[in-house]
């Protein structure tokens, strides 16, 4: 893990249960707004919420095959300034 940037990479073989019981976390982490990521090289703690990118690809070629989920979102602004709703005025013009 990058402790800098917050990143968090891991890379491993699984059986199929132990992949099923890495996904289930994973869910429930994207339920209850708090995921946690760790491994020998490090953490990290993510929070989603609002509204969640996903994106989903599957490859089939010969005897290989891919299943890509990425998912994605934005924290919220800390600043309090963020909650203003927006104002626009105008003003009517006389015309000569």
């Amino acid at each position: 893990m990058d402790k800098q940037k917050g990143r968090f990479r891991h890379q491993s073989i699984q059986d199929q249960k132990s992949l099923v019981k890495l996904l289930k976390s994973i869910t429930e982490g994207l339920q209850k707004g708090e995921l946690m990521l760790s491994d020998e090289q490090g953490e990290v703690v993510l929070s989603p919420q609002g509204l969640i990118h996903l994106k989903l690809a599957a490859e089939k070629e010969g005897g290989a095959n891919r299943l890509t989920l990425r998912v994605g979102w934005q924290d919220a602004l800390e600043d309090e300034d963020s909650d203003q709703s927006l104002s626009v005025n105008h003003k009517k013009i006389k015309r000569s």
